[in-house]
């Protein structure tokens, strides 16, 4: 648990099954930096914080290469120029992304080597990086689930793309709301 107030740190998880959450989440915890889940902390679960990454300067805010991490209920941000969820090894299986707010980031999910990520009932808005879509699989993200999100004000909505050698395959995208990207 964490209580309210702003804590500049990274935070690392170096083992799995552990959740980290607001202890109050009418006030919830701002972290002012990366929350890395590495492939060490299987089943780790984010929830109730804000999550901004506006003083990390060019990498990822919170990088997922853990199986089974949940990423629910949280606000996630940036000034623009950051992935705010970046999965980017077959490692991470079973990501859930849930419940956000995701905003101001470069992308809001990247999706490089997943399998059976689920992205759904999220709100992303204002990525507004030139060609850079809101959520992005690529170059081999397969059977994912994006559904039930709003994803609005962006440069782009979502893109599927594969690279030479490689697809992202057997991902559906159902009943989202689409608009302005």
């Amino acid at each position: 648990l964490v209580g309210p107030g702003e804590y500049e740190e990274n935070v690392t998880f170096t083992a799995g099954d552990r959740t980290l959450r607001s202890s109050d989440p009418d006030q919830r915890a701002t972290i002012v930096g990366q929350v890395s889940i590495p492939v060490e902390a299987p089943r780790t679960t984010l929830t109730a914080l804000t999550i901004d990454g506006r003083s990390l300067g060019g990498t990822q805010i919170v990088p997922v290469r853990g199986a089974s991490a949940h990423i629910v209920g949280n606000e996630i941000r940036s000034d623009g120029q950051l992935v705010c969820v970046y999965a980017p090894a077959a490692t991470a299986t079973g990501l859930v992304v849930e419940g956000n707010r995701i905003h101001h980031c470069e992308s809001a999910v990247s999706l490089q080597q997943t399998r059976g990520a689920r992205v759904v009932d999220n709100t992303i808005f204002k990525h507004q990086m030139p060609d850079t879509p809101a959520i992005v699989m690529y170059p081999d993200a397969d059977s994912s689930l994006i559904e039930h999100n709003t994803i609005a004000f962006n440069t782009h909505g979502v893109r599927f793309a594969g690279s030479a050698g490689t697809s992202s395959d057997n991902n559906r995208v159902e009943r989202n709301v689409i608009t302005d990207s």
